[in-house]
């Protein structure tokens, strides 16, 4: 296990604990086994197949559901006689074996995928070769790229829902808060489902809404996706979050042994959720990326995962530049507030209030004075717009981080960034992760001992992209 020596950074003790070693058997790699599965037959090691290398792609920003890449070490005679002929029907087993465990018990994940053949990704395979199965086994062996498709999100993706809700017509659903009604027509509509006899995700989980208001009443149109429900509420209706929306289905570990698949629902560029977040992720990076290298990088307990990531050398500050050429706020006209007549009766005659009928926000007033708020019309929903000056007002500063098992990050997560500037003090960054790139490569060059053996050993390394909102 490699050492560090930490006594010149000012973020030692945190980085000392982080490093210390686990009371469980702990190993820095990830082992994989893969096997194929066609109409005829299921492919593994036995037949001459081996992972190279997994690539998994988190956009917690436009996307529902990871975008996975998987390269696999084929034996040629394999490839062109059980593996070619089903190229439009294939699933994929992973089987993960994680780097703690108890008492030498593996502790160990397996999910089974919808497998999609990449063409311009494996355009140099060879596939009208002649020969025998064993002749072609005897040359040197092929590299497929497979995208592994999560099957939870295939089928939840394409649901759809509709209806009109009201406490006056759904006495059986009296509470009507946004996230109690999100809950129960997420669960309900997904437990109509079924893979392999079990619903398609374990729970959901909607973080706390910003709005406080609860619906009166709504009417979802025919034909809306379940995964879009909470955007339709956002944008649509009386909306949920100050800070943005998304809707992402993953799997998360609730701890080191467990892990559950979940749809989550969260804001997006709201840092200053951390505080009130159950689950938090805790960032640090020392001047010197060395400490990052080292075989123990992480910790995770009582729900607060510590990593140690690379040094930050850059924060993409755009300078207010968004915010002085489109507004830095916003000017509406609230629509419920027409139902309260806000006028004032005088001699003239009637006169609007304009505290009673207008919302005047400013984000951040410039130091200027020239504050730009332009007018967004009628709107009883100012979710909304307020998601829309955060997002522009935010900034972003890419990290990474070794041997970190990514599953302990959900979607949108808040986290805390601590790192040394240049004066040589310790400053705080509250941020939102957006996205993951988790590469997985295998530690075995020789690529015969890999397609003759079972369960590989890889390496990972996770770069994320963190929306932080200015000093």
């Amino acid at each position: 296990m490699a050492t560090l020596d930490i006594g010149s950074s000012l973020l030692k003790e945190d980085i000392y604990d982080i490093t210390q070693p686990y009371e469980e058997n702990y190993t820095p790699f990830f082992h994989m086994y893969a096997k194929i599965h066609t109409v005829e037959k299921n492919i593994d090691h036995t037949d001459g197949i081996s992972i190279m290398d997994v690539t998994i792609a988190r956009d917690y920003v436009l996307n529902i559901s990871d975008h996975i890449e998987v390269k696999i070490l084929v034996q040629l005679g394999t490839y062109v006689y059980d593996i070619y002929p089903h190229l439009d029907n294939l699933e994929v087993t992973l089987q993960t074996t994680k780097q703690l465990n108890k008492e030498s018990k593996p502790n160990q994940t397996t999910e089974r995928y919808k497998a999609a053949y990449i063409l311009e990704k494996n355009q140099e395979i060879p596939t009208t070769i002649s020969g025998t199965r064993a002749d072609l086994n005897q040359q040197f062996p092929v590299t497929i790229v497979l995208q592994l498709i999560d099957r939870s999100a295939e089928v939840l993706r394409i649901k759809t829902t509709q209806g009109n809700f009201d406490r006056a017509v759904n006495p059986t659903n009296r509470d009507m808060s946004i996230k109690a009604f999100l809950k129960s027509v997420i669960s309900a509509e997904s437990n109509k489902i079924r893979i392999e006899n079990k619903s398609p995700i374990d729970s959901v989980h909607i973080e706390e809404p910003s709005n406080k208001d609860k619906l009166k009443s709504i009417t979802i149109p025919s034909g809306t996706r379940l995964i879009e429900l909470p955007d339709y509420i956002q944008e649509k209706s009386i909306g949920v979050y100050n800070g943005g929306l998304g809707c992402y289905i993953q799997k998360f570990s609730t701890d080191s042994y467990n892990t559950e698949k979940v749809f989550f629902v969260y804001s997006l560029y709201n840092p200053n959720k951390f505080s009130s977040s159950e689950h938090k992720t805790l960032l640090y990076s020392p001047v010197t990326s060395t400490y990052s290298l080292g075989d123990i990088t992480y910790k995770y307990k009582d729900k607060i995962l510590k990593v140690i990531i690379n040094t930050i050398t850059k924060l993409d500050d755009r300078k207010e530049t968004n915010l002085m050429s489109t507004g830095s706020g916003f000017r509406i006209s609230n629509a419920n507030s027409y139902m309260k007549k806000p006028i004032e009766i005088k001699e003239s005659g009637p006169s609007f209030k304009r505290d009673q009928l207008n919302t005047e926000i400013v984000v951040k007033a410039r130091a200027d004075g020239l504050n730009y708020a332009p007018n967004r019309s009628v709107t009883g929903n100012q979710f909304h717009l307020t998601s829309e000056i955060l997002q522009k007002q935010g900034i972003y500063v890419n990290v990474t981080c070794n041997n970190l098992d990514h599953d302990f990050i959900s979607p949108g997560s808040a986290c805390k960034i601590n790192y040394e500037d240049q004066y040589g003090k310790v400053k705080e960054r509250y941020g939102v992760i957006h996205k993951l790139i988790v590469q997985y490569a295998s530690t075995n060059t020789n690529l015969v001992q890999n397609i003759s053996g079972t369960p590989v050993s890889l390496t990972s390394q996770c770069k994320m992209l963190i929306f932080i909102s200015p000093d």
